[in-house]
């Protein structure tokens, strides 16, 4: 039975609409290949102008459930199973392109291409569709609602981190299904009406740091990237990793605290030498220990060990947290904790076809585990 569109809903009335007619469709009301009723006829069904049903009809034929026959009329596709079949997944991103040129860094490029990989190998298995679509990060309530529009084409959305809040929020209070795929920090700043899946470092840094002691280190320093400008959310990330590393050099003797944390918001390797002068650091006896928390920190360290003649894994150690991807080809090879991205993208891609398989949200929270891959730089 069509239902009469609620003026009073956020969601657009051609958004209503089309969603009454996919409803009766799946239930059987119209069959493949039968003529749907005239424009003016559905309007009236529906309460609403003819032109929000054409809107509307515009829509499920750009998403292939019905065929416009010149002098004939519009039809169920003959098709209809396949795309009933279909889950179609929106992945937004606030830049035009996942490319090493957009998202400037190496290991954002990284991070981002496996998470979408993840969700693609996924959504082959399932009978979906991905498809990925630049939204801008705005606060703008017509550009939010415009942005909506966008998103309504599809059954339901994965988002990556903390990017686009906004359009976020606007999901949720809308009932539309949704995935966060977040960072543990970002758990407090999370979308209560989305499932969430979450990477755990906590048993790789560990096991990381029982490899450390039994290679004798005996001090943790950290080498920390400034948020530029400053950001609430970065800031908490970089607090809790450093705290973890803390806790964990701290649990099996090995000296580490706040005073040996240094950051710049410009890494060089001119920085890192004045660094070790101002700090009258050791490079040679074996006992520091290196956490480049942002991969361009490690390359730096590379650098000046290779000038003085340094042995990495022998008279210093040095380690990361990342994909990976920017860590090839180093030698000596780098020991690190790699962030599950692909995984996380395959986790977010199954509860999200479920949740819309089955017509429901379970808000699940998924852990998905780090890995420790230990390399001879330690």
């Amino acid at each position: 039975m069509i239902k009469i569109v609620d003026k009073t809903q956020p969601t657009s009335l051609a958004e209503q609409v089309g969603q009454g007619l996919i409803n009766a469709i799946r239930s059987g009301t119209f069959k493949a290949g039968t003529r749907l009723p005239g424009e003016r006829v559905l309007a009236k069904q529906f309460g609403t102008s003819r032109g929000t049903v054409i809107e509307a009809l515009n829509l499920l034929e750009r998403q292939n459930y019905i065929e416009r026959l010149p002098t004939k009329g519009t039809f169920v596709a003959d098709d209809i199973d396949h795309e009933l079949k279909m889950v179609r997944i929106l992945f937004p991103f606030p830049e035009p392109e996942i490319s090493l040129d957009a998202l400037s860094t190496m290991e954002m490029w990284g991070a981002s291409s496996e998470v979408y990989r993840g969700i693609i190998a996924e959504a082959g298995l399932r009978n979906g569709e991905v498809v990925f679509q630049h939204f801008e990060e705005t606060d703008n309530k017509l550009a939010i609602a415009r942005q909506m529009r966008r998103l309504n084409n599809f059954d339901g959305a994965i988002f990556l981190g903390a990017q686009l809040r906004p359009l976020m929020k606007a999901a949720s209070a809308t009932g539309k299904t949704c995935v966060s795929i977040v960072q543990r920090p970002l758990l407090t700043h999370s979308i209560p009406a989305f499932s969430t899946i979450v990477n755990d470092l906590t048993p790789a840094i560990d096991q990381l740091f029982e490899h450390l002691k039994r290679r004798t280190y005996k001090r943790l320093r950290i080498l920390r990237k400034m948020a530029v400008p400053p950001n609430k959310i970065g800031i908490e990330n970089n607090r809790m990793k450093t705290d973890e590393m803390i806790k964990a050099a701290r649990k099996v003797g090995i000296k580490a605290s706040d005073d040996f944390i240094y950051q710049t918001d410009n890494p060089t390797v001119a920085w890192f030498e004045q660094l070790i002068n101002e700090q009258d650091l050791n490079l040679e006896n074996g006992s520091e220990i290196f956490y480049c928390m942002d991969t361009s920190f490690v390359s730096i360290l590379y650098q000046y060990a290779s000038a003085n003649n340094i042995k990495i894994g022998e008279e210093i150690g040095i380690y990361g947290l990342a994909s990976g991807i920017t860590f090839h080809n180093l030698f000596p090879p780098l020991t690190y904790i790699r962030v599950p991205h692909y995984e996380m993208g395959h986790c977010a891609c199954r509860i999200l076809t479920n949740d819309i398989e089955h017509g429901q949200h379970k808000f699940i929270h998924e852990t998905v585990q780090a890995e420790l891959i230990i390399k001879e730089s330690t």
